[in-house]
Order: structure tokens, then C-alpha cells, then sequence
């Protein structure tokens, strides 16, 4: 299982905080794996990755300043399994891997996002080791590659 931390971003402070997690991850070795934007709320949400649970202590303590200085709306750490999903390679699939993720059967309290750097990759965040048989069954029927992160 991850630890991951979801964090919420206005909309206007997008690139700074993007910049500040990137350069914060470089120093610990997590990855910003993901963000989503929500556009009709004016909010981004970002997903980083943790290298290892020690390390949240110091992801809080810079958090909580950022929350106390108004530059991020809230953030959550949250423990998952952290699966890969890919369309690369596949010539049956358009390359957005957005849109071919649309209806995806989740279970309650499991969420998936786009890679941040890979228009042809995302990341789903579940509560059990593996892929029920329905999840399993809808990506290969759709062509495409899950592999644990």
C-alpha cells in the first residue's frame, strides 16, 4: 500500500504550488504522479506519491504552512494501492487516457486520475491489493495495461 497526499490548489495558484511540490518531491524522492482539474469549481487537486510514510511528517509540516497562508484550500493523506493504467502501445484506443477511463467501475472510495506528465497514463487508487474481476474484465476490453505503481 502508498501513502498518498491529495492536495486542493486554486485554480490561480496552480503553477506556483505544481513548482513547489516538484522541487519538494526532487529533495524527498516521492513523485507528483497526478492532478485533476475542476474547472467549474476553480479548483486543481494534486497527488503525490510518497517514497516512504517517514517522510509525511515533513509533507504536513509544509502543508499546514501553505494552508495557513491561503495557497492550497485543504489536503488529505490518504493509504492505497496504486495501480497503473495505460493506453501506450495500443492502436484500438484514442491516446487520451481521460476519456477512455470515463465509466470505469469504481468501488466506493476508490478514484483514479491522470498521470501529470503522460497524456497515455493514470493512476487508480484502490482499497484492496488487486482489481475485482469486473475492473479487471472493463480494462481488457478496452486493451489497456494495469500494473501496480
Amino acid at each position: 500500500m502508498n501513502i498518498l497526499i491529495y492536495i486542493a490548489v486554486p485554480i490561480e495558484n496552480e503553477q506556483t504550488i505544481c513548482a513547489e511540490l516538484k522541487r519538494c518531491c526532487a529533495e524527498t524522492g516521492d513523485q507528483l504522479i497526478g492532478h485533476r482539474v475542476y474547472k467549474e469549481v476553480g479548483e486543481v487537486l494534486f497527488v503525490v506519491c510518497l517514497a516512504h510514510q517517514y517522510l509525511l511528517t515533513k509533507h504536513v509540516h509544509i502543508l499546514n504552512q501553505a494552508l495557513q497562508a491561503q495557497l492550497i484550500l485543504s489536503f488529505q493523506p490518504e493509504q492505497a494501492q496504486v495501480m497503473t493504467i495505460s493506453s501506450q502501445g495500443n492502436v484500438l484506443a484514442p491516446h487520451n487516457i481521460t476519456a477512455l477511463l470515463k465509466g470505469f467501475p469504481l468501488q466506493p472510495s476508490e478514484s483514479w486520475f491522470p498521470a501529470i506528465e503522460d497524456s497515455e497514463k493514470a493512476y487508480l487508487c484502490i482499497n484492496t491489493r488487486k482489481l475485482n474481476h469486473q475492473q479487471i474484465s472493463w480494462l481488457n476490453s478496452r486493451h489497456l495495461t494495469y500494473l501496480p505503481a
